[in-house]
């Protein structure tokens, strides 16, 4: 079966772009009847471990909800830390056991007691692995992608370098840092997603089934995921300067607060045109959709993407997609010029 980007995303519609440094985001707003209600947030899920590599996951709730693609249990107790790297669908009453998911912290002991426990979105570049290794079993699968990344944000240079497969020490040597970030960026009325450019090109096209679930999804997903690629972008000096896809401002025109205005939104403009040209030469591309889960008795299942240059999940009841989590594959080839237009 085949799908396009515009078909996951519809009944959605883009708001005014927000960027800063390296990232920018154009908010999906959802129309108002196109809401999907019946989800709640995935952060009530009671989740725990019986072995290193199994993930249990409880929903005791009476609605179903999306366990998010690439998601991580964080404990404070002495527990190892456990990542998924797909999405898992809990309908409600419902119970489920995942043996391939991945320990994020590669020197702790102990298992996970079963409670609400903080989440996180892997970062970028492991969440990227992890999606290709979703299906692989084996609880150390993710420490050498962790040990690359804390290198990339240098944390090799700690004293905890005999720990590098541990994700904690990014979350925290990097909170203050990953704070600033997400303040520069908001929630916008009835968002239910984002597609999220990097550097200049479209780095994820994420979208929730309603307003509830984004504001739970939010922070993890913007602030911890794509946060971290920001952070390597910074570290490692990317150029040019400004980002890809940013117009600075011309002060050789700036001669009052009002000159000031005109250009910053001359800038502004262009940047949005930039953008919205970019998203039109990908939005009607064709993805494979390969069936991964049904519901028991029911309309939802999970659909794994492939395309040209996206991969990703998505869940859908029949033709509408309720969530969708889509980023570039890491093989594809990017076409960033503009439409011609004269």
């Amino acid at each position: 079966m085949e799908i396009t980007i515009s078909e996951v995303l519809k009944g959605c519609t883009p708001g005014r772009m927000q960027s800063a440094g390296y990232m920018q985001m154009v908010p999906l707003i959802s129309e108002p009847d196109m809401i999907d209600k019946r989800f709640g947030p995935f952060t009530g899920l009671l989740s725990s471990t019986s072995d290193y590599g199994t993930l249990r996951l409880e929903n005791r709730e009476n609605h179903p909800t999306i366990f998010p693609m690439g998601t991580g249990i964080l404990t404070k107790s002495h527990a190892q830390n456990h990542a998924l790297g797909k999405i898992k669908l809990m309908t409600p009453m419902s119970e489920a056991s995942i043996d391939t998911a991945a320990c994020i912290q590669e020197t702790q002991g102990g298992t996970i007691n079963s409670g609400t426990h903080t989440m996180t979105i892997l970062p970028y570049s492991i969440r990227e692995k992890a999606l290709e290794i979703k299906d692989e079993k084996g609880y150390s699968k993710l420490w050498p992608a962790i040990k690359e990344f804390n290198k990339d944000v240098g944390i090799e240079n700690s004293d905890r370098f005999r720990s590098m497969g541990h994700l904690e020490h990014y979350l925290d040597d990097f909170g203050d840092k990953l704070d600033e970030f997400i303040g520069q960026f908001e929630i916008v009325p009835n968002q239910v997603g984002a597609i999220i450019l990097l550097n200049g090109q479209v780095a994820g096209i994420e979208r929730s089934p309603n307003y509830e679930f984004w504001k739970e999804l939010w922070k993890p997903l913007i602030r911890e995921c794509y946060g971290s690629a920001s952070l390597v972008f910074a570290k490692q000096g990317v150029k040019p300067s400004p980002p890809l896809g940013r117009m600075p401002i011309n002060d050789r025109n700036v001669k009052d607060i009002d000159s000031l205005e005109v250009e910053y939104n001359k800038a502004e403009l262009f940047e949005e045109d930039t953008v919205k040209n970019l998203i039109r030469n990908f939005i009607s591309q064709p993805f494979v959709a390969t069936r991964e889960e049904n519901e028991p008795n029911g309309t939802l299942c999970v659909d794994h993407l492939s395309g040209n240059q996206f991969t990703g999940q998505i869940v859908r009841d029949s033709s509408f997609v309720v969530y969708a989590s889509l980023i570039p594959d890491k093989n594809a080839r990017f076409n960033t010029a503009a439409n011609f237009s004269i």
